[in-house]
């Protein structure tokens, strides 16, 4: 059976739908870890975490701004 190979993107945020967004991190691979966040005028609502750590951190300084 033959494997398709990954599609090429970058780690970062991926806007979903209106007012939601996905964090992908990718490796070259399929990724490596992924997150989410829900944005509305109360705050954010965080779904799902990353692996570790130092990934959650550049999770964080992406949703920041």
């Amino acid at each position: 059976m033959a494997v398709s190979p990954a599609p090429a993107r970058s780690t970062g945020l991926q806007e979903v739908g209106p007012n939601t967004y996905a964090y992908l991190q990718h490796d070259g691979s399929w990724g490596i870890s992924n997150a989410g966040f829900l944005a509305s005028d109360d705050g954010l609502l965080v779904i799902d975490a990353t692996m570790v750590a130092s990934m959650a951190v550049s999770f964080i300084k992406e949703i920041r701004p």
